[in-house]
């Protein structure tokens, strides 16, 4: 099966990410276009940037916060209920270029994985459950969300995957996502 490295544009995209990962544009660009490849609207997805409201930070130029939403009877839910046809958070992602040289990079990490789990506790979910996505230069990690965890547990992770050494591991993640229902039940034993 092919991956967004496939779509000209993508590869593009991913090229300039792997020239200047220090360019917010870049990134934010990049991030932008491969969610919007596996999240489009024809599938019932909304891809739109968090407000400050919304994720409860001060607002970057260097970082994009956006929400994939979806309805609460599309895909992946119950039947329809004219009473709950709202939007709800699917995935939030947090699209962040490289550390700059006034910075540590594990620190920018540990303040930008704070912003994603910020932007996450505010999340409209159904379920206190969503997914969350960080795509920091070339790498993406994916992640886990439940709120009704312990603080120091919310979060459970896989990656990093870099953006075109892992496409095929990115793009099993990214499909399984588009499909499944992010009210998802945690095994009571690992709370």
């Amino acid at each position: 099966m092919a991956t967004y490295l496939s779509f000209p544009i993508l590869e593009v995209l991913v090229k300039s990410v792997e020239d200047s990962p220090t360019s917010a544009n870049v990134v934010k660009a990049a991030a932008s276009g491969i969610l919007s490849h596996y999240f489009p609207a024809s599938n019932g997805f909304a891809i739109a940037p968090a407000s400050q409201s919304q994720s409860q930070s001060q607002p970057s130029r260097d970082t994009l916060t956006l929400r994939i939403q979806r309805h609460r009877h599309g895909p992946g839910y119950s039947a329809p209920n004219p009473d709950r046809q709202e939007l709800v958070d699917h995935i939030v992602t947090i699209a962040k270029a490289d550390y700059d040289t006034e910075t540590n990079e594990v620190e920018d990490l540990y303040t930008t994985l704070k912003d994603l789990e910020n932007t996450l506790d505010h999340a409209n979910t159904e379920s206190g459950r969503c997914w969350g996505l960080m795509v920091y230069a070339t790498t993406l990690t994916f992640y886990e969300y439940h709120r009704d965890s312990p603080e120091d547990r919310r979060l459970v992770f896989r990656g990093p995957y870099h953006v075109r050494c892992d496409d095929f591991v990115i793009d099993r993640e990214l499909r399984y996502l588009a499909r499944s229902d992010a009210s998802f039940a945690r095994d009571s034993g690992n709370k």
